[in-house]
């Protein structure tokens, strides 16, 4: 892997769930400062260092790193509850000497918000309409707060206590109205908020994040004129993005490498290393258009091998083959220069597996691989079949830097 860049960013280019967590883990001991720039808690990343598993949902991948400096930018919908039970999770296994950084501007997930979204849910079914298919961690209400401008909650109210109440008192006689309303439609009870009780919630919030909270912007980019390397990493995916995903089985919020400067305030002045993570076949969670989806015994066979469980919802995943075509989209809007392969050590336990090459009157054609022989000397030679599908990936997508043969931080190998 190149050291000369002081800039990378780490997109996965599919549905989420690629590995993307195992990378930058890998990725942020040539990095001094990792930022998370877009989500919350709907994402998860799982790392492993030796025999203990982190499964983290907001708090930057970087943290569990001793001297690293982790960054929840503005595009970040921050859920504080269990953004600092994530941090008394650390504490238990002993990793104390983090340091974070939250941007003032972030938003705030808020407890309406997971109401709301229940709501909206039960609704969509009861009509006939498709559910999205949300992590119900209340994301997409908070966005579109943050959309309306007068319903928004930003770290940096918090500080501003009278501010706050005043709008708090707006806010909930609006969501009371519409909520309570909400739920007689669909037949369900609604217990009102009152302003006093959020509000309290919100002094304690401020309390917890006082040594956090700064203008994450100016802090990126006096550190990069200073010279610190820096990671940004995305959270979801770039097929979930919500301008340029399959909307409206999307994401709410641009986990393409499109809403790093936006999610971050951070525009690069040199350039930057853009990692591009594919799991060699597909996965994604809840609803929306699958062409290479597979059932029945060989996406259960996958799945568990795969232990395809989603790290938010743990719900089974959907399965099915490596679609090119469709990545060569990602890659290119994404601008993916170095590729990451994970999920090679799922297929090395198949038979036999198969990638989408095109499609033809909307069937996809599928290459056949017959798998024979595994990892045992990768860093060295890899099996034929995993050569073969290097090349037909870099021969359709981009150049190929790594590949991952299992889940721990040792297990990548680098190739260029």
């Amino acid at each position: 892997m190149s050291q000369n860049f002081s800039l990378s960013s780490v997109i996965g280019l599919q549905f989420g769930d690629e590995g993307k967590g195992q990378l930058v883990d890998y990725l942020t001991q040539q990095h001094d400062i990792i930022v998370r720039y877009n989500g919350g808690a709907n994402a998860g990343h799982s790392v492993r260092v030796g025999d203990r598993k982190f499964v983290l949902h907001q708090t930057p991948v970087g943290c569990i790193s001793a001297g690293k400096i982790g960054v929840l930018g503005n595009g970040v919908a921050l859920h504080v509850p269990s953004f600092l039970d994530e941090l008394a999770q650390l504490k238990d296994v002993g990793v104390t000497d983090y340091q974070l950084k939250i941007a003032h501007n972030a938003h705030l997930v808020m407890p309406y918000h997971f109401i709301e979204e229940s709501l909206r849910q039960t609704l969509a079914v009861q009509v006939g309409n498709e559910p999205i298919g949300t992590t119900a961690k209340g994301i997409g209400p908070c966005y579109a707060d943050k959309a309306s401008r007068d319903t928004g909650i930003r770290v940096a109210d918090l500080y501003e206590p009278e501010t706050l109440k005043r709008r708090l008192a707006f806010i909930v006689a609006l969501k009371n109205n519409t909520l309570s309303s909400l739920a007689a439609t669909i037949g369900e009870s609604y217990t009102p908020y009152s302003v006093e009780p959020l509000f309290e919630e919100c002094m304690a919030w401020a309390e917890s994040l006082k040594d956090f909270a700064t203008n994450a912007s100016l802090y990126l980019l006096d550190q990069e004129q200073a010279g610190s390397r820096i990671l940004f990493e995305g959270a979801n995916a770039s097929k979930l993005d919500i301008d340029f995903g399959d909307y409206p089985y999307v994401t709410s919020s641009n986990g393409s490498n499109l809403g790093m400067t936006a999610g971050s305030g951070f525009l690069p002045d040199s350039e930057i290393q853009r990692f591009g993570v594919i799991k060699t076949y597909t996965s994604r969670v809840g609803n929306g258009p699958f062409p290479t989806e597979l059932f029945g015994e060989l996406a259960d066979e996958i799945r568990n091998k795969g232990k395809e469980f989603g790290s938010t919802t743990e719900r089974p995943r959907r399965i099915g083959w490596l679609d090119l075509p469709s990545l060569a989209e990602t890659v290119r809007m994404n601008r993916a220069n170095k590729l990451v392969l994970t999920g090679l050590f799922v297929l090395a336990q198949l038979e036999e597996f198969y990638v989408c090459t095109g499609y033809e009157n909307g069937e996809a054609i599928l290459q056949r691989f017959e798998v024979s022989g595994d990892f045992q000397n990768a860093a060295s030679e890899l099996p034929v079949w995993c050569a073969d599908l290097i090349a037909l990936i870099e021969s359709r997508l981009a150049p190929v830097a790594a590949i991952c043969i299992g889940p721990n931080r040792d297990q990548l190998i680098w190739r260029r």
